[in-house]
């Protein structure tokens, strides 16, 4: 603590406010002056902050109260533990969201990586479905452009997932047969 009078001239002090400030008085004798200089540091732009750090990297937090008839009193707390756990967490979560936005991005990517060649697979069973076939082809054929299309369906609800995280979903009001859906599900 540091007690200043009405001109903000020190008054007293303890040695943990000199600790603080990070005046060594090992040395010498500290002077009002020296005080003085250090608290003119904090106050640099002429208010005081809630918080500071001094030069060995210790941050402490401030209270400064009003002592009638005498001057003003201000209290240092040591909160360097605290405001270093507060700077990981928010690098934490700072290196979460990049993360997140990364798998987003690795998804949208492989999606559309997947969807490329398995297009051009339902592109040739239709090929091969327009020339002459045995009832047994076509139905296999039938059979690979089913699956093939369920697994684009996957596929979509992947890349839907990912443009949800980013909130770039847009919902499409769709009409299907229940049944038809039904019936291919239990074919599969």
């Amino acid at each position: 603590m540091i007690a200043v009078d009405a001109s903000m001239n020190p008054i007293v002090w303890n040695e943990q406010a000199l600790q603080a400030l990070n005046i060594n008085n090992r040395f010498k004798r500290v002077s009002s002056s020296d005080i003085t200089v250090e608290l003119g540091y904090i106050m640099s732009d002429g208010h005081l902050p809630d918080t500071f750090r001094n030069a060995l990297g210790q941050t402490f937090e401030i209270r400064f109260s009003d002592v009638p008839g005498v001057g003003h009193i201000f209290a240092f707390h040591d909160i360097s533990e605290r405001a270093d756990a507060e700077r990981l967490l928010h690098r934490a979560v700072a290196e979460a969201e990049e993360a997140n936005s990364q798998k987003s991005k690795f998804l949208e990517t492989m999606t559309h990586e997947l969807r490329t060649p398995l297009n051009g697979i339902l592109g040739m069973v239709e090929v091969l479905q327009r020339g002459s076939l045995t009832a047994e082809q076509i139905g296999r054929l039938d059979s690979i452009k089913g699956c093939s299309e369920g697994l684009l369906r996957i596929i979509n609800d992947i890349l839907d997932l990912s443009k949800i995280e980013a909130g770039a979903m847009e919902i499409d009001n769709v009409e299907f047969d229940v049944s038809d859906l039904v019936d291919k599900t239990v074919h599969l």
